[in-house]
């Protein structure tokens, strides 16, 4: 799956024919009019030729160069370039990365450009090396689009990201022989662990993209060198060795033959950029070497008459349209065209072959697999006999550029979007209610909004520039604010940083008043600014304390009612009880209930149906106790008085009645609990003593009927609902005036 560079060249004798005259005046047509720009230098480092590409892009003629060594360019020594100039000389053909070469070197520019270059050995049938050939590719505008849409990323925060090209060559093995600096990138991994592999090696991990493995033999490479195929548009999943990332890869790949037409290996592009390079080899090849390069390429290459019709497409003209040549030689292309820029595109065709002057042009192309129409960028150039100087034909290509462009459009809408977001930020920040102070790393105020102005008196030009410690932060905060400032510019951490804090802050008067502050970093690029949000709460903190203050005095109000109700309550307690002869308790809290040991039977809920059930189980409790039937009898009425009212006060099915035994003291107790609103204490007193009271306006005999027939009647009421536990005993008790002693009846008078 990884391919190296191009095999080299290998020239032989020719024989001397008028057929092969032609075709070698043909070649030299190619390479004088190639729109690529091709130096050929000799063993020893001389240049022996250029093109009108080369004049055209370094701005010198042949006759500059003839004192210029290419092997003792200290420019390209600087730069890293001359080793690889060196490998070309040494035979090896190879890719020159792109680097940027500066006006006053060695050979002058009109401004600083990115050039990236391949170097291609040419051997005669015994190996050695006869001839060097350079092609070169001016990069600057793609660099600077790189270099701008860099920037745009860094402030986006790497909205869009691009990806490189990548190249690889197999021998007839499939062992990889080379890799660029893009397939390094790419792959994730060095050229070394590149070329020492197959395609087949297990850690060169590629799938279908939904996971599938990938048969070795169903490979591009594979396909390419042992069936001979041209695989194009194969897209991938890679697996990058080591844990790394997975990418998706589109190849392209194709066979490499030798001069006798044998398969000598593979070439794959891990882009479309790949068949530059591969066109760039072709033109100084054999007319079959030609085509069948330009044939494995993803880009467009067609030849026209010197009247403007086309007479030669190469395959990837046929698979992207659909037609045939039949259909689209001459001026049958234009089908092939958006409606929209047949005009344009062949009012400009006629002017480029009319004038002979260079053709470009951007027009979209319809694409017969989708129907979709993608942009292209179209360059000529003329073919121009060497004698006369007349046109003898036009060499031109198509380069998809759609992918280009989109991305050039989505760059330009985010950076209106950023420029429109900042616009939007900055008049959020302007009509803050809170104060927006901005701050450099050495402390100065970079910012300073309106609100700011109201909360510390100074104006936005006073305080721009200052120090924000000296402006606004009061005395005893100082040191703490340069040693954070230090701390977070040393570690990226801070104590206060992201989160609210109240403190104090100065104004113009010199007077401390508290503030809400949020202070947050930000770091653009190299640059680190913070932005403070501060929000004057004085009046705020003056509520709190009233508020603080109301609350306590509240509260002691509250404990002073609560202990009233208490010192009441206590006292309609003792009068209860005194009055009833100890017979009601009134109880304060569950634990002041009385609770037996031994429950009988289950709990029976509250309804006007269930007092049967509840009348059995007081039976069956007074049996187990020994009760005389007049003091069961006596617990049943009250029992049934009990649970009627808490039906009718609180609603059937809202509490429950169970019954607890002592059976050797002898004692009974029925409990009824509802959830009802309870007997407000201010009616305790009727509710307990008056007979046929009643809360609930419905006729009955009440707490008077169960006094009259238990021994204790203890009652826990409050607005949650109402506890009634009914007591009787085998004996009935005395009364308590008659076990009081003197004292306690004394204080009861």
């Amino acid at each position: 799956m990884t391919l190296p560079p191009a095999s080299s060249l290998t020239a032989s004798p020719a024989p001397n024919t008028d057929e092969t005259q032609g075709a070698e005046q043909r070649y030299r047509a190619l390479f004088e009019q190639s729109p690529l720009s091709i130096q050929i230098f000799a063993p020893d480092g001389r240049t022996l030729a250029v093109n009108r590409a080369w004049e055209t892009l370094w701005g010198l003629t042949a006759d500059a160069l003839a004192d210029y060594n290419v092997l003792h360019d200290a420019q390209l020594e600087q730069k890293g370039i001359l080793p690889y100039i060196r490998r070309g000389f040494a035979g090896e053909a190879c890719a020159i990365p792109a680097v940027a070469y500066d006006p006053g070197q060695p050979v002058p520019f009109e401004r600083v450009r990115w050039v990236r270059a391949f170097i291609q050995p040419v051997k005669d049938a015994a190996g050695t090396v006869g001839e060097v050939v350079l092609f070169h590719e001016d990069v600057t505008e793609s660099k600077r689009a790189e270099n701008n849409l860099r920037a745009s990323e860094d402030r986006l925060e790497r909205v869009l990201e691009t990806n490189a090209d990548g190249i690889l060559i197999a021998d007839k093995d499939g062992r990889m022989v080379f890799a660029n600096q893009a397939a390094e990138r790419i792959l994730g991994l060095t050229r070394d662990a590149i070329t020492h592999r197959t395609y087949r090696d297990p850690e060169l991990k590629t799938t279908f993209l939904d996971g599938t493995p990938i048969p070795p033999d169903q490979s591009p490479t594979a396909r390419a060198l042992f069936g001979g195929e041209t695989v194009r548009d194969f897209p991938v999943a890679f697996e990058r060795p080591g844990g790394g990332p997975r990418a998706v890869l589109r190849l392209n790949a194709a066979p490499l033959t030798d001069a006798a037409g044998n398969v000598s290996g593979a070439v794959t592009s891990l882009s479309d950029m790949t068949h530059q390079t591969l066109a760039e080899l072709a033109l100084v090849e054999s007319e079959h070497r030609l085509r069948f390069l330009a044939d494995a390429m993803p880009q467009i290459v067609w030849t026209a008459r010197p009247d403007g019709a086309l007479d030669y497409y190469n395959q990837r003209w046929y698979e992207y349209t659909g037609l045939t040549f039949e259909q689209t030689q001459g001026w049958g292309w234009q089908p092939v065209l958006h409606p929209n820029d047949v005009g344009p595109c062949t009012e400009r065709w006629t002017r480029s072959y009319t004038t002979g002057e260079p053709y470009q042009t951007e027009y979209r192309f319809r694409r017969a697999s989708d129907g979709a129409y993608r942009w292209h960028l179209g360059r000529a150039l003329p073919q121009r006999d060497p004698a006369t100087g007349t046109i003898v034909r036009w060499v031109g290509t198509c380069t998809d550029i759609d992918d280009q462009k989109r991305a050039a459009e989505a760059a330009h809408a985010s950076e209106a979007a950023l420029r429109e977001s900042e616009e939007r930020s900055r008049l959020v920040v302007d009509t803050a209610l809170d104060a927006v102070v901005a701050m450099d790393a050495e402390g100065r105020i970079t910012r300073w909004n309106a609100q700011s102005e109201v909360t510390f008196g100074w104006t936005a030009n006073e305080a721009v520039g200052r120090l924000m410690a000296d402006l606004i932060i009061p005395h005893q905060y100082r040191d703490a604010h340069w040693s954070g400032l230090a701390k977070f510019l040393e570690t990226g951490t801070g104590p206060v940083l992201n989160q609210r804090i109240e403190i104090t802050a100065l104004n113009r008067n010199g007077d401390e008043f508290p503030v809400e502050l949020a202070i947050s970093p930000l770091k653009t690029g190299e640059a680190i600014s913070f932005s403070a949000f501060i929000r004057d709460i004085t009046a705020r903190k003056q509520a709190e304390n009233d508020l603080r203050a109301s609350a306590q005095e509240n509260a002691r109000l509250l404990d002073e009612v609560q202990q009233n109700a208490r010192r009441q309550r206590a006292f309609l307690a003792d009068v209860l009880r005194a009055v009833t002869e100890g017979r009601l308790r009134l109880c304060e809290t569950e634990a002041d209930l009385p609770v037996l040991a031994a429950p009988i039977g289950d709990p029976v809920a509250l309804t006007a149906h269930t007092l049967r059930a509840l009348r059995r189980t007081v039976r069956q409790a007074a049996d187990l106790a020994a009760l005389p039937d007049e003091r069961w009898q006596d617990l049943l009425t009250s029992a049934g008085e009990a649970t009627m009212n808490a039906v009718v006060h609180a609603g059937e099915n809202n509490g429950e009645a169970r019954v607890l035994a002592d059976t050797i003291g002898g004692t009974v107790q029925v409990w009824v609990r509802d959830h009802g609103p309870g007997i407000p204490i201010e009616r305790l007193h009727r509710a307990t003593l008056e007979r046929g009271y009643t809360t609930a306006g419905t006729m009955g005999h009440g707490f008077w009927l169960m006094l009259k027939t238990c021994d204790r009647v203890y009652l826990l009421t409050g607005p949650t609902g109402t506890t009634v536990v009914l007591e009787q005993a085998r004996i009935p008790p005395e009364p308590e005036w008659l076990t009081r002693d003197d004292d306690a009846l004394i204080g009861v008078a």
